[in-house]
């Protein structure tokens, strides 16, 4: 009745059907500890060289690689998946398929930059961190880890 149309998207995916199906699909066991990384568009959005995106990403991903959980990462629509596929053998994580607010409800862990999608995490209970992009928007939002310093991501994470 109230609220954005997205919402109702998300909330019809907190059921174990969906949570089966989504574990089945990506091989996830039942003490797997699952992020999702809504992959920052850096280069995307002209914030970075792509070289320097490039080299952001794989930190990031080298950083979350190190606790030995399972890794998602979810492309945001205008991304190019032939540009990041590499990054899957690369760090043993996996390109979602679907969109995130399909499974977000899903994850144990939400990471994302500057993105609204972390209202959506809040929503659902998933625990949020946010790396060091302008976090203006979410000030109100106590509930989230805020990382300002990209050697601290891994123990913030753990």
């Amino acid at each position: 009745i109230i609220g954005d149309v997205e919402y109702d998207a998300i909330f019809n995916t907190l059921n174990e059907m969906t949570k089966n199906k989504f574990y089945k699909k990506y091989n996830i066991e039942e003490k797997d500890t699952v992020i999702i990384l809504a992959v920052p568009q850096l280069a995307e959005h002209f914030i970075l060289s792509w070289e320097e995106h490039w080299k952001e990403i794989e930190f990031i991903l080298s950083e979350i690689a190190r606790l030995d959980y399972k890794i998602l990462l979810s492309l945001h629509p205008k991304s190019d998946y032939n540009n990041y596929q590499y990054l899957e053998s690369k760090f043993d994580c996996q390109i979602l398929e679907e969109e995130l607010k399909s499974v977000l409800s899903c994850a144990d862990i939400f990471i994302a930059a500057n993105s609204s999608t972390v209202f959506w995490s809040v929503m659902l209970g998933v625990k949020t961190v946010i790396l060091n992009l302008d976090i203006s928007i979410f000030n109100s939002l106590s509930s989230i880890v805020y990382v300002n310093e990209k050697n601290k991501l891994s123990s913030e994470v753990y």
